[in-house]
């Protein structure tokens, strides 16, 4: 059998692993080479996929520059969405059209990633739930395993990186995922 590496880590010592990316494949295979106690373990394995509900979904921002919010839903990695240069905070808002059931989670690829922000839905726009919040973040992929039902998603930047020194905020891709596995997120009994 032909196997494609996907992610390779080395010298780990971080508990949870997180690979975002995209494939298609009929296998996944895990393979342990060397560990510095010859013990090896899974605590879980997930693989999701399924329909990306905001692709193509009508977004709305405040405080947009020369990119348009379109293009953080459009679904092609090399476009995004640009907040106004030295914004002390941005929001952007993406409407699903209908309400869905999220169990794939949500998935936020950064340009200039906020280093503080709230991801909250709503299935009317008046009552939000928080479902992520971040204070400190550099990372340029925002992964948020949560179950939800919404129409609704908005992302609240408070705190721009310090990294970028326009201070602007950027993001690459929204995504939000309808996972085929529907036991994801029901209680067991």
């Amino acid at each position: 059998q032909n196997y494609t590496v996907i992610e390779r880590f080395g010298a780990n010592y971080v508990t949870d692993k997180y690979i975002i990316t995209r494939i298609m494949a009929r296998y996944i295979r895990i393979m342990f080479l060397s560990t510095e106690y010859d013990i090896y373990a899974v605590r879980s394995m997930q693989v999701l996929g399924g329909t990306n509900y905001a692709l193509s979904s009508t977004p709305v921002a405040v405080k947009s520059w020369n990119h348009s919010l379109y293009q953080a839903v459009d679904g092609t990695p090399s476009t995004f969405w640009l907040a106004e240069p030295m914004s002390t905070a941005a929001r952007i808002e993406v409407d699903l059209t209908e309400q869905y059931f999220i169990a794939g989670g949500v998935v936020i690829e950064w340009k200039f990633a906020a280093e503080d922000f709230t991801v909250v839905v709503s299935t009317n726009r008046t009552n939000w739930q928080t479902i992520h919040t971040a204070v400190g973040n550099s990372a340029n992929t925002t992964a948020i395993g949560v179950c939800f039902t919404a129409r609704y998603i908005q992302v609240r930047m408070s705190k721009a990186s310090r990294l970028n020194g326009d201070g602007a905020y950027a993001i690459y891709s929204l995504t939000a995922r309808f996972d085929s596995n529907l036991a994801h997120c029901k209680k067991i009994t």
